[in-house]
């Protein structure tokens, strides 16, 4: 997608798991040299990537010439801070506490851990030689929880394996209620040709309880997943954009750091920036966001780009609301057309265009539409074409532009609550209504 890339770090397998054919095709564990990867890595950058997946059947046990895979970790990590870092898989065995501990010491690597659990009972695990129990598992779970609190986990899981008896897949449920993964890859068990349970066991689960196994896994992880999400309602993530959403063009995607795919209507940013949305609804497999920015200004006339001057100034991320046309051309008009002693002896179209320019060098992004509804209690603005923004403060400064941004008049604002300052002196406001939610008791300063 341009924005996301794929780094192998190393090829091969040692586990030799009785079901897997990894190790049949791709031959014993070799580890890259860790300079290669950086440099790799240094050139996914170069190139526009902003988030780059270490590759591995096993990450974890990476090692070249006494580099461990805690130290490759942050080594990439250094790379930029815009770069997000992501790595899978891991296996439970070998997942060590300095891997956790520079997840957590690192902002821009992901707080997600896919670690494959496939069977939650300990008789099944033995037989699929996978070198940990089920007790081995929690503890992991437990010291990446104690570390990263807000870690997202996800597993794989397989239903019916060789012997697999009612009980065996009573303690898988069991687990995956112990664990609430946010999400996992559910299969049942297929016989690979060459391996060792294909050579030594009987795949004697029928191919209708395996079905009926897996679909039991799938409808508990469906709920643990809605659970997940739901949790995260309200909450504000930074999200890397990766592109328009399959399922609707017009709005744009991306993953949280906790991997969990986010929708919101936007106008204003493209793939591979990074945004802050929050979440107003989910579904089970998406969290339903919109636009969050430190500071949400609606009005695109001389109050409005000042405020967005200002909140540039003190890096809030300002995001303006101009009105249906781009760069405030109606507001100009209107104040060009009814204030003649403002425009007297200036060009007052140069003049906006000017503050303008002047707001996007200070990091002001511009959205063109009308307001449709404003949510005070909440901070947040629908737009005419259903783009929904919030933000930490929201600055109303619609003097000359209320009538092309949807808000007719200023006396809309009176007596909602907002903290207001009517007679403000500063350059351009003279007697333009600036309200602040958020802002405390003087307002117009604290903008």
């Amino acid at each position: 997608n341009g924005v996301s890339a794929f780094i192998s770090i190393m090829r091969g397998c040692n586990n030799v798991c009785s079901y897997c054919v990894v190790p049949y095709t791709r031959g014993a564990e070799r580890s890259r040299d860790p300079h290669t990867i950086v440099r790799e890595a240094c050139d996914c950058f170069a190139k526009g990537y902003r988030e780059v997946t270490l590759l591995g059947q096993n990450v974890d046990s990476y090692n070249y010439e006494g580099t461990s895979f805690a130290e490759l970790l942050a080594l990439v990590a250094e790379v930029n801070p815009l770069l997000r870092v992501r790595f899978s898989t891991s296996n439970p065995q070998d997942i060590s506490d300095e891997v956790i501990e520079t997840m957590a010491r690192y902002p821009n690597i992901c707080h997600h851990i896919h670690l494959p659990v496939q069977s939650g009972s300990d008789r099944i695990l033995e037989k699929m030689r996978r070198r940990y129990t089920r007790q081995w598992y929690l503890d992991r779970v437990a010291k990446i929880r104690e570390l990263i609190p807000d870690c997202a986990i996800s597993t794989d899981v397989i239903a019916g394996f060789c012997s697999e008896t009612l009980e065996d897949h009573a303690d898988t449920l069991s687990l995956f209620r112990q664990v609430g993964f946010d999400a996992a890859y559910m299969f049942y068990y297929s016989e690979r040709p060459g391996t060792l349970a294909a050579r030594k066991y009987p795949d004697d689960v029928s191919i209708e309880e395996k079905t009926r196994r897996l679909n039991e896994i799938i409808s508990l992880q469906n709920s643990l997943s809605l659970e997940s999400n739901r949790r995260d309602v309200g909450k504000v993530f930074e999200v890397l954009v990766e592109g328009p959403s399959k399922k609707t063009p017009e709005d744009l995607c991306g993953r949280t750091g906790t991997n969990k795919m986010c929708v919101w209507k936007d106008s204003v940013h493209k793939s591979g920036d990074y945004v802050k949305v929050k979440v107003v609804d989910c579904t089970q497999a998406t969290l339903l966001c919109q636009l969050n920015t430190k500071c949400l200004i609606i009005g695109a006339g001389p109050a409005g780009y000042t405020a967005a001057i200002y909140a540039g100034r003190a890096a809030l991320d300002p995001v303006v609301i101009e009105g249906p046309e781009p760069g405030g051309q109606l507001t100009t008009t209107h104040i060009v057309e009814n204030y003649p002693g403002f425009a007297e002896g200036i060009d007052a179209r140069a003049l906006m265009d000017s503050m303008r320019a002047q707001a996007e060098r200070f990091g002001a992004k511009m959205v063109r539409g009308s307001v449709v509804s404003c949510d005070l209690a909440s901070k947040s603005v629908t737009l005419d074409d259903g783009t929904q923004l919030s933000g930490d403060t929201l600055i109303i400064a619609t003097g000359a532009s209320a009538k092309y941004l949807g808000l007719e008049s200023e006396s809309r604002f009176r007596g909602l609550g907002v903290s207001a300052c009517a007679t403000c002196d500063g350059f351009f406001y003279r007697k333009r209504k600036v309200a602040v939610v958020g802002g405390g008791d003087s307002a117009c300063e604290e903008a």
